[in-house]
């Protein structure tokens, strides 16, 4: 299994299915939505597409990185991660 933990998020993966957990109520609500109390839960088959914004550094501003999901349903989830961060990424 492989574990990443984000920016107020905790993803893990099998291989199969996507778990993720948001680390407060607010980010759990911007997860889930209505069920938020519960992990938001993807499979493999359900994820269409997904981008990767690296995180760097411009002058003297420090930009954070993103991944973007995009589900079959339409759905576009975005986790965020810090720049140290980076290496959990990498085993995602």
């Amino acid at each position: 299994m492989t574990t990443f933990t984000g920016y107020m998020v905790h993803v893990d993966f099998d291989g199969a299915t996507l778990n993720i957990v948001g680390h407060n109520k607010m980010s759990k609500i911007a997860l889930a939505g209505q069920s938020w109390d519960q992990p938001l839960i993807l499979k493999r088959s359900e994820i269409v597409n997904v981008i990767v914004k690296q995180p760097n550094a411009i002058a003297i501003m420090f930009i954070n990185g993103r991944i973007d999901l995009f589900t079959t349903d339409g759905r576009r989830i975005q986790l965020h991660f810090r720049r140290k961060q980076r290496a959990d990424l990498q085993g995602l």
